[in-house]
């Protein structure tokens, strides 16, 4: 598999002004970070490409975002089990969205129910039952025409539009809604085209056309369960180029690139103008290469769109989509001619019909719509080239610079600070234990012997000190070595996973206020500090973890404003709202640190120290004192100038054996006396050179 760190949404807003809250992004995290969802392509439920798992709200000045992990199929044996995942995620929403409307059903529509219907969510909880509709709405469907349209003034005579594409029963709890054909692949499981539905239905009140449209007859649904769907794909309007007469007569054809091909599925769209019965007329088609899987993998069907424009008002005069259905050799037939030639080879399926006076524009929009993904509609009716506007451009991240690269991550007051709130899968049986438990990240290879050691900074003693003082207890696990990093602008303090004991909001009022005492008495304001705790959800095999970066001053101010965290959902929801907008008080930072670089995979916020080892090698010369040199490894050389001119340094980190507290000689990490909170002087009488880590010379 592919993995890839991927951002699903924003606060920011998007191309067509669509704006979401954090309380939202958090919704969304809640509901799928166990789960996962899939990914598809092109927003096509038929074409599951990877699964999806969000795992972080991600906050920074000016912006959040919902970040998780992406896992793409390399192999036919992955794409199965993708494909799988895909199959039983929609099983069980339908199993749970339909289960509570099933009775309802059964007892509305008995008498016209077939032993075969089906419970499915598809636009709302549905039951898809062939012919229904006729069944149960037989007054109006007996009224379509000879292509089995239905008459948009007849239908909204009993239904009121609800929105893309669903029309609710004016006298009952039922909805139905357009054609499964005006779905992505035909399929029952992909969202209608509501662009082009919505722009159709604007029409129903215009007396100088008439609308027909084709229904599903095989869909009755509850109306109160329609939510519109919203799918991020920015479709704009075609730049307008009224002047038709410029279009000339017969066939031309616009080719799809080769990234558009696989993405949408297309080969080529095809037009042509002709004069018939003394009219110019137009058509459309698309030709596809992918089998429409909603119908069968044998089965293409290809929109197509017919008009005709009347010269002498400048409009059109009828306009009307159908799906022409190929089986597979006569799709390969198809392929091998261009629209003129290619006869009436297809099963045709009328989809929509327009008569009286469109407007050219508004032709154009409908047109554009209709073939929702299709961009050389856009490109034809332009009358130009393909410009840059559809190019795929696949962004890479910038390379770090040497800083960036050598340099732990450093925050300045104004960068205000970075907030990882994570949803993450465990054991339902981890760290039920009865202290709160700490989970180190750092490790290093040592010099001596070239040995990874896990390792916490000293300073977590203080911590754990003043939470003994309030009464708490903090467990540090015998294999993490104590470290002091001597140049002291860099503070990670490890994950503390809390004991969820029925006493979790005060234990983190507790934790706060021991982080934020200690950074008082410290007094390095312009200190970067990493800081995270954890907690298991009750009944839930789910940790949220809450991680924090920001100086020292920072996390002080905020501290103070929000001394504890509100554990309730509905309150934590609006807590995270409300640490967004403190946020936006400070200049929006652009992704800088970016979430690649900091954000782990365990929801930490991590200030990573970049071992000197991995670049050089250490001289020792005992000869007169203790003098330090370095020796860049051959492949590293030419970073010699750069770290010299960026006055980049390196800094001893230390493993401290043995350390005592002057006050009562005991061993300091287990007496009650703190050398910040209370003055105590301590005696280090063991300690290890453990190696060297690049810093900014100060």
């Amino acid at each position: 598999m592919i993995t890839a760190k991927s951002v699903l949404l924003t606060t920011s807003p998007s191309k067509d002004g669509i704006q979401f809250p954090v309380s939202t992004l958090e919704t969304a995290l809640e509901l799928s970070s166990i789960t996962g969802l899939t990914s598809c392509l092109g927003h096509d439920s038929t074409r599951p490409i990877g699964w999806t798992i969000p795992s972080t709200l991600y906050f920074e000045p000016g912006i959040t975002r919902l970040a998780g992990q992406t896992f793409i199929a390399e192999t036919s044996e992955e794409q199965a089990k993708i494909s799988n995942l895909h199959l039983n995620a929609l099983a069980v929403r339908s199993q749970r969205e339909c289960l509570p409307y099933k009775e309802l059903f059964e007892k509305e529509l008995k008498g016209h129910l077939s032993e075969n219907f089906k419970m499915v969510s598809s636009t709302f909880v549905s039951c898809y039952d062939e012919g229904i509709i006729d069944r149960y709405y037989s007054n109006i469907m007996s009224k379509r025409d000879k292509d089995g349209l239905v008459y948009l003034r007849d239908l909204l005579d009993s239904f009121e539009y609800m929105g893309q594409g669903v029309f609710k029963d004016k006298s009952s709890k039922f909805a139905i809604c357009a054609h499964a054909y005006f779905r992505k692949s035909l399929s029952l499981y992909n969202n209608l085209n509501y662009f082009f539905l919505d722009q159709l239905l604007k029409y129903a009140g215009d007396k100088d056309v008439t609308l027909r449209l084709k229904l599903d007859t095989n869909l009755i649904g509850i109306a109160e369960t329609f939510v519109p769907a919203m799918e991020f794909e920015y479709w704009r309007g075609p730049r307008f180029n009224n002047d038709v007469a410029k279009i000339k007569l017969g066939v031309t054809e616009h080719k799809m690139d080769e990234y558009n091909k696989i993405f949408n599925g297309i080969d080529r769209t095809e037009f042509i103008w002709k004069i018939e019965g003394g009219k110019q007329t137009f058509e459309a088609e698309e030709v596809k290469n992918n089998p429409s899987l909603g119908v069968s993998n044998e089965d293409y069907g290809c929109r197509y769109a017919h008009s005709i424009y009347n010269t002498d008002n400048n409009t059109f005069e009828h306009f009307d989509g159908a799906i022409r259905m190929y089986d597979t050799e006569k799709m390969l037939e198809r392929l091998d001619n261009d629209i003129k030639s290619a006869g009436k080879q297809s099963l045709y399926t009328k989809l929509f019909r327009i008569d009286g006076q469109l407007p050219l524009a508004d032709w154009k929009l409908l047109l554009h719509h209709y073939f929702q993904g299709n961009h050389l509609i856009e490109e034809y009716l332009e009358g130009e080239c393909k410009d840059d506007r559809h190019e795929i451009k696949f962004v890479e991240d910038e390379p770090l610079s040497i800083d960036q690269m050598l340099i732990p991550v450093t925050l300045g007051y104004d960068d205000g600070f970075r907030m990882a709130v994570s949803y993450l899968k465990v054991d339902k049986t981890v760290n039920e234990i009865s202290t709160h438990n700490l989970l180190g990240h750092d490790t290093i290879d040592t010099v001596a012997s070239n040995v990874e050691k896990k390792i916490i900074e000293v300073d977590i003693l203080e911590i754990k000190k003043s939470l003994l003082k309030q009464g708490y207890k903090l467990h540090i696990p015998d294999d993490y070595k104590l470290v002091d990093c001597y140049d002291g602008l860099h503070w990670n303090i490890p994950k503390i996973v809390l004991q969820n004991d029925g006493n979790l909001s005060n234990y983190i009022a507790a934790l706060f206020q021991a982080v934020v005492s200690i950074l008082v008495a410290q007094d390095h304001p312009e200190k970067t500090v990493s800081f995270t705790f954890a907690w298991q959800e009750k009944n839930l095999d789910r940790q949220t973890v809450v991680s924090l970066l920001g100086t020292s001053k920072v996390l002080i101010d905020w501290f103070n404003k929000y001394p504890t965290i509100p554990i309730e959902n509905k309150k934590f929801r609006d807590w995270l709202d409300s640490v967004g907008k403190w946020l936006d008080s400070f200049p929006t930072s652009n992704d800088n640190p970016r979430l690649t670089d900091i954000l782990y995979d365990d929801g930490t916020l991590y200030i990573k120290r970049e071992p000197v080892l991995k670049y050089a090698m250490i001289n020792t010369d005992k000869r007169e004192g203790v003098n330090i040199s370095i020796q860049l490894k051959d492949e590293f050389r030419e970073l010699a100038d750069v770290i010299e001119s960026n006055n980049i340094y390196y800094s001893p980190l230390f493993q401290i054996q043995e350390i005592t507290c002057q006050e009562c000689g005991m061993e300091y990490a287990r007496c009650q006396h703190s050398s910040c909170l209370d003055g105590t002087k301590t005696n280090v009488s063991n300690f290890t050179l453990l190696g060297y880590y690049w810093i900014k010379a100060h």
